[in-house]
């Protein structure tokens, strides 16, 4: 113990200001999933459904083929070694190998940059790309991360819109109106996370376009490439137009493989024109500042790309019947208050949008989630956590089960609260 007398009546300790690279708000879906989670007293069982984790898909896992090969990798005590700065040569080769076939331009192992998840890769392309103070056009509604990892940097923010109107497709000409003199690129999240679209040829012709015209590389966020829920919809990557605009694709193992606790994602450069040969050494020397990711799951990578086509059948059948099973209990009901209960083309989410003016006292979407939490224990992420207000965002990563049970405690909520001039439905039995 100090001697008191050692101390000087008059002395006062300092206390240690953290740092500004990040606000409280930076990053709105890990908030609420933070929160949902360490709620208490909650009247019934609490149904998370807030954060887009596979994992809580009933008996959907990683193919068996992939455990084994990594069990295999364990044992073999081959890969317990420090990795290369940008990822194993092998898996490097396995996911230019993966994409050659959709990339209108040659891909080697040169072209993949393996990090720590597709956040990690997200991280490296900004960091590479921008110096403080420049900026990114990032699509507004749009997923918090950009906006949080952009903060970190000390990258501007500005924003071009999508219209909910038509299905979340690009204002194009908000993107000239955003980009100034110090715009280094456009990101892009196809398919799209919250809203579930995915950009039609039409679509993104007109984007590659106007990114030649202001003369920008495209940052393409695809990391639910392989989640397509509508049987006509085809997804088109970014990479097939390599050959007329510089393209930085981002993906994982995270969604389709059922492994996000796994951390690995890529980043795959596309540059007929080698217009990225300066971000290229720069996302080099960044990716010595971390050893990562992990060697052993590394090694398992290329086995996972051979057994995608496995994967997919299971994981895409499980989350589209989740969502026809949310939608069909919920449209039978009639209920006042929830709009556009529509499948997505693509994802892991719903995103629905509700109507105040129906629901007495749930004046928005925040105070919507937050009262749906106290008094029905169902998780969500209000619209306002991605940009735009009067939706919610419903993983459909959970149970079929806990899926139907959350869609009937929604309609409970909002027949407790109706507003006097809406139209009242039959009472919905809370089970």
């Amino acid at each position: 113990m100090v001697d008191p007398s050692l101390v000087r009546s008059n002395q006062v300790v300092d206390t240690f200001q953290g740092s500004s690279r990040t606000t409280a708000e930076d990053n709105g879906v890990r908030k609420y999933i933070e929160k949902i989670s360490s709620a208490s007293g909650l009247p019934k069982p609490l149904i998370a459904l807030a954060g887009g984790d596979p994992t809580g898909l009933e008996n959907v896992h990683p193919p068996a083929v992939v455990r084994d090969k990594l069990t295999q990798v364990v044992h073999s005590s081959n890969y317990n070694f420090y990795g290369p700065s940008g990822g194993l040569l092998t898996t490097r080769e396995a996911v230019a190998r993966y994409y050659s076939a959709s990339c209108s331009v040659p891909l080697k192992a040169e072209d993949v940059f393996i990090c720590s998840g597709a956040a990690g890769a997200l991280d490296l392309v900004f960091a590479s790309l921008c110096n403080p103070g420049d900026n990114l056009l990032l699509p507004e509604p749009g997923f918090p991360l950009f906006r949080a990892i952009a903060n970190a940097l000390n990258i501007d923010c500005r924003y071009y819109q999508l219209d909910a109107s038509h299905h979340f497709s690009i204002k194009i000409d908000s993107i000239r109106e955003a980009k100034n003199e110090r715009t280094k690129a456009i990101v892009v999240n196809n398919p799209h996370n919250p809203c579930g679209h995915i950009l039609s040829l039409e679509e993104m012709n007109a984007l590659v376009d106007v990114a030649k015209e202001l003369k920008l590389p495209i940052i393409a966020d695809e990391v639910y490439e392989e989640i397509i829920l509508e049987p006509d919809s085809k997804f088109i990557s970014f990479l097939s137009f390599a050959d007329r605009v510089p393209v930085l694709k981002i993906s994982s193992i995270s969604k389709l493989y059922v492994a996000p606790g796994w951390r690995v994602g890529w980043c795959v450069l596309g540059d007929k024109w080698n217009a990225l040969e300066d971000i290229r050494v720069v996302m080099k020397r960044l990716s010595m500042r971390l050893i990562f990711p992990c060697t052993l799951v590394q090694a398992v990578i290329p086995t996972m790309l051979e057994n995608a086509k496995l994967q997919r059948q299971q994981v895409v059948e499980s989350i589209r019947q989740n969502a026809i099973t949310f939608q069909s209990i919920i449209s039978s009901s009639s209920v006042a208050g929830l709009e556009d209960i529509s499948i997505p083309q693509a994802g892991l989410f719903l995103f629905v949008r509700i109507n105040p003016s129906c629901l007495h006292s749930l004046t928005d979407d925040v105070v919507f989630v937050d009262k749906l939490l106290q008094e029905q224990a169902v998780g969500v992420v209000p619209g306002q956590a991605f940009g735009i207000r009067n939706y919610i965002r419903i993983a459909l990563t959970t149970t079929v089960d806990n899926i139907a049970e959350a869609a009937r405690r929604l309609i409970y909520f909002c027949q407790a609260h109706p507003h006097s001039l809406a139209s009242s439905s039959p009472p919905f039995p809370q089970k």
